[in-house]
């Protein structure tokens, strides 16, 4: 599973304490959170959209009076982005 973070940097002292937080195993004690994440560091988009809990990207256009309505615009995508 992905997951992405993006802290506050002063809400954090580092990333390898967040890292050495230890989490509960259902046969009793804990583990640190590093042994079951890979860390990955790398610069991301400021904002990802999200529909339904599911990255999402909006399209957007001016539909001319006479054309084709929202129905049939959102119908033709949906084809197109097969």
């Amino acid at each position: 599973m992905d997951v992405r973070v993006r802290a506050n940097p002063d809400s954090l002292p580092s990333l390898e304490r967040l890292l050495s937080y230890r989490i509960p195993v259902p046969a009793g004690g804990a583990i640190p959170l590093s042994e079951l994440v890979i860390e990955e560091r790398k610069q991301s988009l400021g904002n990802i959209r999200h529909y339904n809990f599911r990255r999402a990207i909006t399209l957007e256009a001016d539909l001319r009076s006479g054309g084709m309505d929202t129905v049939q615009a959102n119908a033709f995508l949906l084809e197109r982005w097969k």
